[in-house]
């Protein structure tokens, strides 16, 4: 019979946490992909905050920014808030127009 448990006289268990879990195994962090999905995420919500602070603020002066899509109508900030953060790729390219902002845009000088 062996005196030191079920491990034997002169053995040490040793956890699972103690070892690598493969010998090439090495803790990174986040895959770089991942990274760069947040970072665009949080580009992406930096900026639909943008376009509500600035739509708000050209409500309060008296000039709101107000697009007609057929039977949709979108003037509130916070319709243009909804707006990009939903539908970014369409409402942020529509707010920069609307607000004659846009980069792509003709210029008339």
């Amino acid at each position: 019979m062996a005196t030191g448990g079920e491990f034997g006289a002169g053995t040490m268990a040793i956890s699972s946490r103690d070892q690598p879990i493969g010998s090439t195994a090495k803790m990174t962090g986040m895959p770089p992909a991942a990274l760069v999905s947040i970072v665009v995420l949080l580009v992406v919500l930096a900026i639909d905050v943008w376009v509500y602070a600035d739509a708000k603020e050209r409500l309060r002066r008296g000039n709101p920014v107000s697009v007609s899509l057929g039977s949709i109508r979108v003037e509130t900030p916070e319709a243009w808030f909804l707006g990009c953060l939903i539908l970014w790729i369409v409402f942020f390219p529509l707010y920069l127009t609307a607000t004659r902002r846009n980069p792509f845009g003709h210029s008339s000088g």
